[in-house]
């Protein structure tokens, strides 16, 4: 859980403006101009949102061993991780866009995008239709270069390391 903290405490150094394009991790916001609380619409850049696709990523990997070592948390646990980063007011839950189908189509359908990409292109398109910026640990998304992509390496050094 930490490593999220600190990218969220790293992103909340960025000013937010309206209607700025906010960052969208493979997984919060205060009012902005007068918006309700969550609205994913108007998310600052130091926003950390969350789809169900990459929600799904998250849990997977909080309970798994491999990833977490001793840290590993139960289904129920990691349920209790998610809610508390979503009472974080920097986290949301963006709900899937009515327009996302015909960009994810888009990306499916280029040339050297196979068939066991529909998860990689969903979630670019998922960005795009809201206009946030993907922060990803794969490469693999490079392949994608009207993304506005911020790529992380294992090794980076967040605040506070």
């Amino acid at each position: 859980m930490g490593v999220w903290r600190k990218i969220i405490a790293q992103q909340s150094r960025k000013s937010c403006r309206r209607h700025r394009q906010g960052h969208f991790s493979p997984c919060g916001t205060g009012s902005v101009s007068g918006r309700p609380k969550k609205d994913p619409r108007h998310a600052p850049e130091s926003t950390l949102v969350f789809c169900r696709t990459t929600q799904m990523g998250l849990l997977r990997l909080l309970t798994n061993s491999k990833v977490m070592g001793r840290s590993r948390r139960t289904v129920v646990q990691a349920w209790e991780t998610f809610a508390e980063l979503l009472a974080d007011r920097r986290v949301i839950f963006a709900t899937e866009p009515a327009r996302i189908e015909l960009a994810w189509r888009q990306l499916m359908t280029q040339a050297g995008v196979g068939p066991s990409s529909w998860p990689d292109a969903y979630l670019p398109a998922f960005a795009e239709a809201h206009l946030y910026s993907p922060v990803t640990f794969d490469a693999g998304f490079r392949r994608w270069p009207a993304l506005r992509l911020t790529l992380l390496s294992p090794a980076q050094n967040l605040p506070g390391e």
